[in-house]
């Protein structure tokens, strides 16, 4: 559990499965367990990562097996310079300007639905809310 969130919440590090033991769903079973230790024993109201843009294969898994959605895009995160996506899975629904704006992020870098122009127009209609312009931007470079 991270310590200065405004609610609580908990953020997963790394997580790795050696090469000799990946397709068997070892991933996903490590995260759901955290999820749910997270949940019921922390209280926390959703769980953050942050992962490489360019990692396809974790992106996936987080979005498409996990269901986490894009919350922000951190522009050179990483020490040679590559960008991050924060990802955020909420255990209950997310507060609604999150995610209309966490929906056109996802949509946008998965490829599934809608335009990057129109994930940039829906995440700076919910930035008008939240205060952050640095995603919508981000959105409209990340495809």
């Amino acid at each position: 559990m991270e310590e200065d969130a405004t609610e609580p919440h908990g953020h997963i590090t790394s997580v790795a499965v050696a090469r000799t033991h990946r397709k068997l769903g070892l991933a996903t079973k490590l995260m759901n367990a955290t999820h749910k230790a997270m949940e019921e024993v922390f209280g926390a109201k959703y769980v953050s990562l942050h992962v490489r843009e360019t990692n396809k294969v974790a992106v996936h898994l987080y979005t498409q097996t996990l269901g986490y959605q894009i919350h922000d895009i951190e522009g050179k995160y990483y020490a040679d310079g590559e960008d991050a996506y924060e990802m955020r899975k909420y255990f209950g629904a997310p507060p609604p300007a999150l995610a209309k704006k966490a929906a056109a992020l996802t949509a946008a870098a998965t490829g599934t639905g809608i335009s990057a122009a129109a994930a940039a127009a829906a995440a700076a209609g919910a930035n008008a809310t939240s205060g952050s312009g640095k995603a919508a931007a981000a959105a409209n470079n990340s495809t």
